[in-house]
């Protein structure tokens, strides 16, 4: 996935921004309507897994600080905390409506 001129790769480690290991990147889906991040309808979400506990969660991508491809580390602008509030664990409407396009990750290794 590429946002501007970051290019997420699939397995990808996610952090939250006080430190917490979420899971692994495994696609992002587009919103093919309705955007408003007013409303807190963002364009496109990033699926993270986590092996660990089970659970997939689903993060806006503009809460993506950066990537260190190099150490195949994605770092999110939002702390654990923020997650479990906003509900991001929960598949958002849009997808489970069939309203999205979804996106696989480039492989970590070709």
């Amino acid at each position: 996935m590429e946002t501007s001129t970051l290019t997420i790769k699939k397995h990808a480690e996610s952090w939250t921004k006080d430190g917490q290991r979420l899971g692994e990147a495994t696609h992002v889906y587009h919103r093919l309507e309705g955007v408003n991040p007013a409303e807190l309808h963002y364009a496109a979400y990033l699926e993270i897994f986590s092996f660990e506990i089970g659970e997939h969660y689903f993060i806006p991508t503009d809460f993506i600080a950066g990537y260190d491809a190099a150490n195949g580390r994605l770092t999110l602008s939002t702390s654990r905390k923020t997650i479990e509030d906003r509900t991001w664990h929960r598949m958002p409407g849009f997808i489970a409506m069939g309203k999205a396009r979804k996106e696989d990750l480039p492989p970590c290794f070709p």
